[in-house]
């Protein structure tokens, strides 16, 4: 089977509903990741239009960076499981002995 088979066949048991549940879960990192991605940027936002005091700054910029980290985290957690998902299943390595 070439890659073009396999990727076609993979396609058409993803459209049948083949790892939905997979699929469910992805997307669920993906909005995660984008709520917390938004958290910092309004946090980071707040952070330049008020006045607070130096340690309430602080704290401020360190949970924003938090969220950033995290939010980085799970969009490429969500992007190598989407590639995953997506990608069809390697061909069987060659047999030494045919059968």
């Amino acid at each position: 089977m070439t890659w073009l088979e396999r990727w076609i066949q993979r396609q058409n048991d993803i459209a049948q509903g083949a790892d939905a549940d997979l699929f469910a879960d992805n997307a669920k990192r993906f909005r995660w990741a984008s709520l917390l991605a938004a958290a910092c940027a309004l946090l980071l936002w707040i952070g330049t239009k008020w006045l607070l005091p130096h340690a309430a700054h602080t704290a401020l910029n360190i949970v924003a960076v938090v969220l950033a980290v995290a939010s980085g985290v799970l969009f490429r957690w969500a992007r190598a499981m989407d590639s995953v998902l997506h990608n069809p299943d390697p061909a069987d390595p060659p047999s030494i002995l045919k059968e």
